[in-house]
C-alpha cells in the first residue's frame, strides 16, 4: 500500500500536481495562516519532493531487496531492537542508494521549470524561474548566462559525486587487498 501511495505522484502530470498544491496553499493561507505555504519556497520544495518521491522509492526498494533477511535476524539474535536494526544494519547498507537518489532527484529538480513557475511568488524565484523570467522579458544575455551557470553547477555536482564514488571504490579495493 505504501508503495502504491508513493507511486501516485508519478501518474499525475507535474503542472496538474502543482495546480492542486497551489489550491492547497491558497486554502492554507486562509484557514491556517501560520503555515507558510502560499508563494513560499516551502511549497516549491514540497511539490518537488512529493513529485519525485516515486523515483527515490524505486531506488530504495532495489537497495532493500539486495539485503538479506539474515542480517536483520542476526541483529535481533544479538539483542538489537527493530529501530536499532534499521539504524545500525540496514541504513548503512542502503546509504549509497539514498545518497544517489537524493543527488539524482536534486539534479532533476534543479532544471525543473513547470512546477516552480506555477508555485513561485514574487520573492522566491528559483534559478529555473529566474531564467524563464529573463527570457520572457527579453533579457536574452542574462538568461543565457544563468543557463550557463546552471549547467556549470550541475556539472560540478556530478564531477564531485563521481570523484567521491571513485575514491570510495578505490578504498574498498584497497581494503579487499589487505584482507
Amino acid at each position: 500500500m505504501m508503495d502504491t501511495i508513493a507511486m501516485l505522484p508519478h501518474a499525475i502530470p507535474g503542472l496538474g500536481f502543482a495546480f492542486a498544491l497551489l489550491m492547497v496553499g491558497i486554502m492554507a493561507a486562509k484557514w491556517v495562516p501560520w503555515l507558510p505555504l502560499y508563494q513560499t519556497i516551502g511549497i516549491v520544495i514540497l511539490a518537488n519532493a512529493v513529485n519525485r518521491l516515486s523515483y527515490v522509492t524505486r531506488i530504495t526498494n532495489a537497495a532493500l531487496l539486495q539485503i538479506g533477511r539474515e542480517l536483520e535476524e542476526s541483529a535481533q539474535v544479538c539483542g538489537a531492537r527493530r529501530l536499532g536494526t534499521m539504524w545500525w544494519v540496514i541504513a548503512p547498507l542502503i546509504k549509497p542508494s539514498l545518497v544517489f537518489g537524493g543527488l539524482w532527484t536534486g539534479l532533476l529538480v534543479f532544471r525543473e521549470i513547470g512546477m516552480p513557475l506555477l508555485l513561485s511568488g514574487p520573492d522566491n524565484h528559483v534559478l529555473s524561474v529566474r531564467i524563464w523570467s529573463s527570457w520572457e522579458s527579453g533579457k536574452l544575455n542574462q538568461a543565457s548566462a544563468l543557463g550557463v551557470v546552471m549547467v556549470l553547477v550541475m556539472g560540478l555536482v556530478i564531477i564531485i559525486a563521481q570523484r567521491v564514488a571513485l575514491l570510495r571504490l578505490f578504498e574498498a579495493q584497497q581494503a579487499t587487498k589487505l584482507a
